[in-house]
């Protein structure tokens, strides 16, 4: 799983949009690291000529993609049973996408791939779009979106940032007809939010 995306509000498509407002960036899971990673290269690579987004959605992130948020009393291993993703030291996706994207030292601090890991410095998001991050409070990756939170809220502020967390949320609980009343709750909150870029 996991998409990014752009939302694009103008009549005329993305392509003719005439305001930053009708876009926002928009990735689920590991969309949501593809999401910061375009966000970030926008950022460290200006082009004049782009109409720049009015903001991210991040639904929620998979913002580590490395093994630094995996320790005994995290998130990663309180919620193995809650969540359907597949926790550490069992065999699944979620194993063999870290390996094989870990596969050099360089790329174990790489703040495009890695950007919640304890092993890349925080900051570096002063510069980024306003942005909404969504998590499940019951999601393997619960500790990676906090500490995401935690990093672009000291950089962007919290006028900036808005954070949805679902109590009981599963990873991608957005996605599930029957997560309710979180899903309806979070898609109102994110359609507020959209409307006020």
């Amino acid at each position: 799983m996991g998409y990014l995306g752009i939302l694009d509000q103008s009549p005329q498509g993305i392509m003719d949009a005439e305001s930053p407002s009708q876009i926002v960036i928009a990735g689920e899971s590991v969309g949501g690291n593809l999401t910061l990673a375009l966000t970030r290269c926008l950022v460290d690579n200006p082009i004049p000529s782009l109409l720049t987004p009015s903001g991210i959605l991040l639904l929620p992130p998979w913002c580590d993609l490395g093994p630094s948020h995996q320790k005994p009393g995290s998130s990663a291993y309180l919620f193995g049973n809650s969540d359907f993703l597949v926790p550490p030291g069992k065999k699944g996706t979620g194993g063999w996408a870290t390996t094989s994207v870990l596969g050099s030292a360089a790329a174990k601090t790489n703040i495009y791939l890695l950007p919640a890991s304890h092993h890349v410095a925080n900051g570096g998001y002063k510069a980024f779009l306003p942005s909404f991050i969504v998590a499940g409070g019951a999601e393997l990756l619960y500790d990676q979106i906090a500490a995401l939170k935690e990093r672009m809220e000291a950089d962007i502020g919290k006028n900036n940032l808005r954070y949805f967390e679902a109590k009981d949320g599963v990873h991608d609980y957005l996605v599930f007809p029957w997560h309710e009343p979180e899903r309806s709750q979070t898609l109102r909150a994110i359609a507020e939010w959209i409307s006020g870029l």
